[in-house]
């Protein structure tokens, strides 16, 4: 980090950076997180909001963004090929899980950390090549069993009871280790998980 930061640093190499950058699309640029809390207002925003405020290029934004944050914060890019998505969700090999990065509880989160399953599950329901089963599988068993993960992914005797009751294609009820935990669009006051370690 600290070599990274005195690239960012440097005037000797500045021209190359902002030759980069330009060629970014900045308008699929989004304020992730920001571990300066003066700078916490920022999460959640357009990255072209701040340059706008900053009344500068979005290139020497980005340039003054890495260097006011150290480089401790992260930027969401949009940059996803929807026919090149489609064929890697349909494929037999393919697993389905969440991208969402690990931010601190009371952060900004990206739709990525809560409706990646939603989302694919509607992307499936218009796709005619895979049965909204065999999509089921994606998210559950098949991941479970790939990463040996004993006693989940399959409703059955002797297993954990993770459960999530689906309605309109969103989560209705969610069960955790046999309790409810969400139940007709309202939290209960319980946590019932645990960390999942591969055996």
């Amino acid at each position: 980090l600290e070599v990274m930061l005195g690239h960012v640093l440097s005037s000797t190499i500045e021209y190359v950076l902002l030759e980069h950058f330009n060629t970014l699309d900045f308008n699929n640029l989004t304020i992730g997180h920001v571990i300066n809390k003066p700078l916490k207002f920022l999460e959640g925003k357009p990255f072209k909001e701040f340059a706008r405020n900053q009344k500068l290029p979005c290139n020497e934004a980005l340039l003054k963004f890495m260097r006011m944050t150290d480089l401790r914060a992260a930027l969401l890019y949009r940059n996803i090929d929807a026919a090149l998505l489609r064929d890697f969700i349909i494929d037999d090999r393919s697993i389905i899980a969440s991208n969402g990065a690990s931010f601190p509880h009371k952060s900004w989160k990206h739709e990525r950390n809560f409706s990646s399953f939603p989302v694919f599950l509607n992307m499936i329901s218009k796709e005619p090549s895979i049965s909204f089963e065999k999509a089921i599988t994606k998210i559950t068993s098949v991941p479970a069993i790939k990463y040996r993960i004993k006693q989940r992914g399959l409703i059955r005797e002797q297993y954990y009871a993770d459960v999530v009751v689906l309605k309109d294609d969103a989560p209705d009820t969610v069960i955790i280790n046999g309790k409810i935990v969400f139940e007709h669009g309202k939290f209960r006051e319980r946590r019932a998980g645990a960390i999942l370690r591969h055996r």
